[in-house]
């Protein structure tokens, strides 16, 4: 007997790529033989199992005409090639084929078939016919035409086995069953083969992806945990390493010691959170004070999943859990700027904001102080998206100008400054001081930081200040005209008359209040008082008025309304 072990490769068919077969993996070649051995040393005859291409898988009872003979002669040896492969072909599964094969002995080729592809026939031969007429020249003469040594060839032929058709019939039927269950034990084996590759290929898949899965929960920097819920949150299953990192758990078998209500700062949220996420079977970002084992607080967004069974009973919760206390320290410490900075600018006299311009000619005012209150009887929250409360309060006559400075800042981007009035309800007028510096932001709009307060007490200062200066300025040119005279009758007129230019009337006097302080005399007049030199009166009768020089003022403007400015001086002090 001779094998070759080789794998074969048949053809395509259909349209779907064949799989290599290799039919040593899918059939049991020692048991076959073992069965075609005890078959052989019941009928005599030969068997073999022969690939496609030539082949031999199994060899049994082989004629010494054939071994010794036929396939011991290149010209006989290719004669047999053709007959296990051409003359065998064109059989189909449960079928047989029975031929004379090219060295003139009678062969039957059964096919083995596995999944529609022709891979091997089965072979029972190297037998003839009882009932056929034995022609010994025939092979008298293919002994001579090959070389054979002719008495050795025939001697080799009468141990040929030699069966009636009804014996070669039974036989076929037999093997015929043999062959078809040779195919499908071959395709149950095939599929089997499959099979087990395929629950490999899955097996490795699967464990490649739970490796690629712990590979990633081991490295995210997100805590995770399984969790069975039951009394106190329940029993965390496991964790990632971030999980335990976050709550001090040196290592994931002292989870088993620890309760899911530990992890919280109030065991209260624990519990409400678990029972509504039961209810609910998701939460997002949940943000809890949580604590390490060691007590240590620490800020988490929980983020969790309810998996139930079929019957809908909760399996675990998965959970993960991002440590945010960075997060939350710094929005504490930010929240605490922030009131300080509104304690600050509510405390700031007048009024802090920001006024933001957009390319689309939108203004708005994205922050503003109490001060607004003061300032435009408004509050901020008014302005922030529409600037009606403030405009109309601007002076109808600044208006224009306080746009014009705006715009200017946004072109020349350079700082804003403006003084301009505003009118309260009731007409209350006042002053209002601006400062402001311009700031690009990325969308194109400009934003100005800056502050209002109230000037009105400082531009009545001023306008005191004016007025005050006049009457100064009038003075000193009042004072060069007395220069000029020589005596009392001369200066007296020279003072009315200047008196009366300064304040742009024509009509007053001086007088002259008595030593006891009791009575005051006209010393000289014009316009009304024209006449009136010598005129007296006591200081109870006084007289309404503006009042410039010394002493006290007893006399001013009289009730007619044409005298409307009165100059006076005590005389006694007046002088060359």
């Amino acid at each position: 007997m001779t094998t070759d072990r080789n794998s074969i490769k048949p053809p395509a068919l259909g349209v779907k790529e064949a799989e290599e077969v290799d039919l040593l993996s899918i059939i049991d070649i020692s048991a076959l033989e073992a069965l075609l051995v005890e078959f052989h040393n019941l009928t005599k005859l030969a068997f073999a199992l022969i690939e496609l291409d030539g082949r031999v898988l199994i060899a049994i009872g082989w004629q010494d005409i054939c071994t010794k003979f036929h396939r011991a002669n290149p010209v006989t040896y290719q004669h047999c090639i053709e007959s296990d492969t051409i003359l065998a072909a064109g059989a189909k599964l449960g079928e047989y084929k029975m031929y004379r094969c090219k060295n003139n002995l009678w062969d039957i080729a059964i096919p083995v078939v596995i999944e529609g592809r022709h891979l091997a026939n089965l072979f029972m031969g190297q037998f003839l016919f009882r009932e056929e007429t034995f022609d010994y020249d025939l092979f008298r003469a293919q002994a001579r035409k090959y070389g054979f040594q002719e008495e050795a060839y025939l001697a080799a032929l009468e141990q040929v086995p030699r069966l009636t058709r009804e014996e070669i019939l039974a036989a076929i039927n037999f093997f015929t069953k043999l062959g078809h269950m040779i195919s499908t034990l071959g395709l149950k084996n095939v599929e089997l083969n499959r099979a087990v590759n395929n629950y490999k290929l899955s097996q490795s898949a699967l464990e490649a992806s739970e490796q690629r899965y712990r590979t990633l929960v081991n490295q995210i920097p997100v805590g995770l945990c399984r969790i069975a819920p039951g009394p106190e949150g329940g029993r965390i299953l496991m964790a990632n390493p971030a999980f335990l990192k976050n709550f001090g758990i040196k290592h994931e078998r002292e989870l088993k010691h620890v309760k899911v209500a530990d992890l919280y700062a109030d065991a209260g949220d624990c519990k409400s959170f678990f029972a509504l996420l039961l209810e609910k079977k998701f939460a997002f970002g949940w943000e809890f004070k949580l604590r390490k084992l060691d007590g240590t607080p620490i800020w988490g967004s929980v983020t969790a999943s309810v998996v139930r069974n079929r019957n809908g009973q909760t399996k675990y919760v998965d959970c993960a859990i991002e440590d945010i206390t960075q997060r939350k320290l710094a929005e504490i410490q930010l929240r605490a700027r922030d009131e300080l900075l509104h304690k600050l600018s509510d405390r700031v006299p007048g009024m802090i904001y920001q006024l933001q311009y957009f390319p689309d000619g939108r203004f708005c005012m994205p922050y503003a102080s109490k001060g607004i209150s003061d300032i435009f009887l408004a509050a901020p929250e008014e302005a922030r998206h529409n600037l009606a409360p403030i405009i109309e309060k601007i002076h109808g006559d600044d208006l224009a100008k306080v746009a014009e400075s705006i715009f200017e800042s946004f072109h020349n981007f350079k700082q804003w400054d403006c003084n301009f009035r505003v009118v309260l309800p009731g007409g209350r007028l006042k002053w209002i001081r601006g400062s402001a510096t311009p700031e690009k932001m990325e969308d194109g709009s400009v934003l100005w930081h800056g502050f209002l307060f109230d000037i009105t007490q400082l531009k009545q200062v001023e306008e005191e200040i004016r007025a005050r200066n006049e009457e100064l300025g009038a003075l000193y040119a009042l004072s060069s005209h007395l220069r000029k005279a020589s005596n009392t009758a001369e200066l007296l007129p020279l003072l009315l008359n200047k008196a009366l230019e300064l304040f742009k009337t024509e009509h007053g006097a001086i007088t002259l209040l008595s030593a006891d302080r009791k009575k005051l005399t006209v010393c000289c007049g014009k316009g009304i008082w024209q006449d009136s030199v010598g005129f007296a009166l006591s200081p109870q009768e006084g007289l309404s008025g503006r009042v410039l020089g010394t002493g006290k003022a007893y006399v001013g403007s009289s009730s007619d309304e044409g005298a409307k400015e009165l100059l006076w001086t005590n005389l006694d002090k007046i002088g060359p």
